[in-house]
């Protein structure tokens, strides 16, 4: 079997996915992410970086990124506060923009996420 690999370049939602050792988000395609994370699987490279939303569009990508940089301790690992805070006023922008959501974002409360 033959899988066209090629062909997810440039396609799908976008997803934002953190980094812990470079500390920062990465925003890509879903196409693209999984052909990079695949290309690394396959060369067996480290990699870290989590899938932490998939979005329709890059401007909502970049929205979701900047609630979580308007942290002032942004040197510190999130907390479960930082992550409710964040998703807060993200969904806050995107109810702005008229998109409506069908389901509340519930945020599990750990006492810390690496950041």
């Amino acid at each position: 079997m033959k899988v066209r690999i090629k062909s997810l370049h440039g396609r799908g939602p976008w997803v934002v996915e953190f980094s812990q050792s470079q500390r920062c988000f990465h925003v890509h395609q879903l196409g693209d992410a999984l052909y990079k994370n695949l290309g690394m699987f396959l060369r067996a490279a480290r990699c870290d970086y989590a899938p932490i939303v998939l979005v329709e569009t890059r401007e909502d990508a970049s929205a979701f990124i900047k609630a979580f940089d308007q942290r002032p301790d942004r040197d510190e690992p999130f907390t479960a506060n930082d992550v409710q805070a964040a998703a807060t006023a993200w969904l806050k922008w995107r109810k702005g923009r008229g998109v409506e959501e069908s389901t509340a974002l519930d945020v599990p409360a750990p006492k810390r996420i690496a950041g």
